[in-house]
C-alpha cells in the first residue's frame, strides 16, 4: 500500500484553485429577496382593502347624512344637566334632572339614574343623536355616581344606546344654579 503524498507546493496550488463557488448562493439569495419583496407587497395591498361595503347611494349619500347631535351629561351638585347640541342645524335640547331623596340614607339626596335613562331613551327616539356621550362631572363628584350614570345610559334592555362614553374635564362647582 502506497500512500500518495503531496508536497507542500502542490497543496498551496490546490488552495488557490479550490475557491468556494458563491454563485449558487447568490442566486438563491437574489431569488429569496425578490420573493419576499413581492410577498410583502401583496400582503400590504390586501390589508389596505376596505372591508366595509359602501353605503347605498354611493359616496354622495354618506356626505349628505344629517349631522348627529352631541350629548353631554353634566354631573352637578344639584343633579344632572343634559345638553344635546348640533352646530350645523343649530339644534339644542336641555333638561335638568334634580337629585332625589336617597331611599337607603335618610336625609341625603342621590342622582336620579332612572329618570336619566328614561330621558335619554326618549331623546334617542325623538332626536338624531350620535353614539357617543360626554360625561363631565364637577370636582368632587363621587366615583360610584359616575359609574351609576354610565351604567344607566349605556344600554336599554338589549340595545346599546351610547357605545362610546367619553369623559370631559371636571368643572369647578358653580353653587347649584
Amino acid at each position: 500500500m502506497r500512500r500518495s503524498r503531496h508536497s507542500h507546493d502542490e497543496l498551496e496550488d490546490e488552495g488557490e484553485d479550490g475557491e468556494l463557488n458563491l454563485t449558487p448562493y447568490l442566486d438563491m439569495i437574489t431569488t429569496l429577496v425578490i420573493y419576499l419583496v413581492f410577498t410583502f407587497q401583496i400582503v400590504i395591498e390586501f390589508r389596505m382593502i376596505e372591508l366595509l361595503p359602501p353605503e347605498l347611494g354611493g359616496a354622495g349619500a354618506a356626505a349628505a347624512k344629517d349631522p348627529e347631535a352631541t350629548v353631554t351629561l353634566f354631573m352637578r351638585a344639584d343633579g344632572y344637566l343634559l345638553l344635546a347640541a348640533e352646530e350645523t342645524t343649530q339644534f339644542q335640547a336641555t333638561i335638568q334632572i334634580p337629585k332625589i331623596a336617597d331611599p337607603e340614607a335618610a336625609g341625603k339626596k342621590t342622582f336620579d339614574v332612572v329618570k336619566l335613562h328614561d330621558t335619554l331613551k326618549q331623546w334617542k327616539k325623538d332626536y338624531r343623536l350620535g353614539e357617543s356621550l360626554i360625561v363631565v362631572g364637577e370636582t368632587g363628584t363621587a366615583y360610584r355616581d359616575v359609574v351609576s350614570a354610565m351604567d344607566s345610559v349605556r344600554m336599554d334592555e338589549d340595545k346599546i344606546m351610547f357605545p362610546a362614553i367619553l369623559f370631559g374635564a371636571p368643572v369647578a362647582a358653580t353653587g347649584g344654579g
